[in-house]
């Protein structure tokens, strides 16, 4: 429903010159009540004829005179409001009115508050998703964190462009509560989540899509590149869920040992002889269940969990794959002998932070490496310069280990005059600390951002 201006008016009593008919008030922000400076307003008769004008000072007042006495209106203009035309009023000889006006601020087309919020270039395919972080009264949260998942890690695209503090993997809402991640990627399940100390949201799980945004498992049509997404602290001690489940084929049968996994969380099972499962400890909101299992198509099956001790009960049916298997090629982590490399494998294919290649997917992709560098460059999140360095990390080096040694890190070292790519069979890279449960044992280097782990074949 539309409602016109709201105008405040009082009648005065008026000292000036004989004849005169004054007009005067202030212009205030409709939201805040803060005084407008700079807004011109308008004084018209009922045919929007223009008598008198004038512009607000710092307090926002204005003064206004008209030729007679008659019907009049105001009109208030300002750039970031709306234009606004006020009910008729009628003015008698040698009246003074008074006025308080009201100007609402001009709602912001989705470019604009992109503009805004996003001042670098991004690429055309690439979403922005703006919000406020709010507590369970519904007041703004200054510095909450917004965390922020996908399948591989935060992409390379999304750390260089997440705004306010410039993490990899969090945002942080300014005092109004709000927060924008930029260059968000397409076809890409996200996860955010809003943390403030003990408390949390609920989950909201996004995938944006030609023509509209995947909102658990709801699609809703959109046609703007941004997308708002509001989030609501809920109280400490009232976030865990648990899912009851049965993974059936088709004709309803149980099927056992199907890996049933929350997708951004840890919870991994596998279903029973009777093909149930129970995943416990779930934060509410929007979840995907992952079922993998050979022989059967790769299912995600989404679910919402409530704000407080809720137990869920699903039935999961998934399809046989209607061919044949081809012959089954088994991965196992190759016995190098670098008691280093212990885990690597299991972290190239779960790990969310690192980045992981081997000398063999690199010369099946480029040939052989002439530099340590060549190798380096080819991993995600990493920036040419005078060394290879992290995007988030500015120009700052990352620190160099070799089988498990610190080998140097700096602005002066250079890792090609100590490390031959002979010796290479894989590498491992974190833009942060790496794991604490990782067989290298690492220590701050000052001066330098992120950690490259380098393997030899011994």
């Amino acid at each position: 429903m539309r409602h016109a201006p709201l105008l405040l008016v009082t009648v005065a009593l008026y000292a000036g010159p004989l004849n005169a008919q004054v007009v005067r008030g202030q212009v205030v922000d409709s939201i805040t009540n803060g005084p407008l400076q700079g807004s011109t307003v308008l004084l018209l008769n009922e045919e929007l004829t223009e008598f008198d004008r004038a512009n607000t000072d710092s307090t926002g007042w204005f003064l206004l005179y008209a030729p007679s006495a008659g019907r009049y209106r105001l009109r208030t203009e300002r750039p970031g409001y709306r234009v606004s035309t006020y009910p008729p009023f009628d003015l008698a000889a040698e009246d003074v009115r008074s006025y308080r006006l009201l100007l609402a601020p001009a709602p912001m087309s989705a470019d604009s508050i992109i503009a805004l919020v996003c001042p670098h270039e991004m690429p055309l395919e690439a979403r922005v998703i703006v919000g406020i972080v709010r507590d369970t009264l519904d007041h703004p949260v200054d510095r909450a964190q917004v965390l922020i998942s996908t399948p591989a890690g935060v992409p390379e695209s999304l750390s260089e462009w997440v705004h306010l503090e410039n993490a990899t993997d969090t945002v942080t809402t300014d005092a109004d509560g709000l927060y924008a991640i930029c260059g968000v990627p397409t076809r890409t399940r996200v996860t955010l989540t809003g943390r403030r100390g003990s408390e949390a949201s609920r989950i909201s799980t996004l995938m944006f899509l030609q023509g509209g945004v995947t909102d658990g498992a709801t699609f809703r049509q959109k046609d703007s590149r941004l997308w708002m997404q509001h989030l609501r602290l809920l109280p400490s001690g009232k976030r865990t869920s648990s899912v009851h489940g049965l993974v059936t084929d088709s004709t309803g049968t149980p099927i056992s040992n199907v890996e049933v996994r929350a997708w951004g969380t840890d919870k991994v099972i596998r279903t029973e002889a009777d093909g149930r499962f129970t995943l416990n400890d779930l934060a509410p909101g929007s979840h995907v269940l992952q079922t993998r299992l050979i022989g059967y198509r790769p299912g995600d099956h989404h679910i919402e969990l409530g704000d407080s001790d809720t137990t869920v009960v699903t039935t999961v049916v998934i399809d046989p794959l209607p061919v044949r298997l081809s012959d089954i090629v088994i991965e196992v982590e190759a016995p190098y002998g670098n008691r280093y490399m212990k885990g690597f494998a299991e972290r190239q294919r779960y790990s969310a932070t690192g980045r992981f290649l081997t000398m063999d997917s690199y010369q099946r992709r480029h040939g052989e490496p002439v530099h340590v560098t060549e190798m380096i460059h080819t991993l995600r999140g990493i920036r040419a310069g005078r060394f290879p360095h992290f995007a988030r990390c500015g120009e700052r080096p990352p620190a160099y280990y070799f089988d498990g040694m610190f080998v140097g890190g700096g602005w002066d070292f250079r890792i090609n005059d100590i490390i031959s790519t002979q010796w290479i069979v894989a590498i491992e890279a974190y833009s942060g600390a790496i794991p604490n449960d990782h067989p290298v044992a690492y220590h701050y280097v000052r001066g330098t951002c992120g950690v490259i782990l380098i393997y030899s074949r011994r």
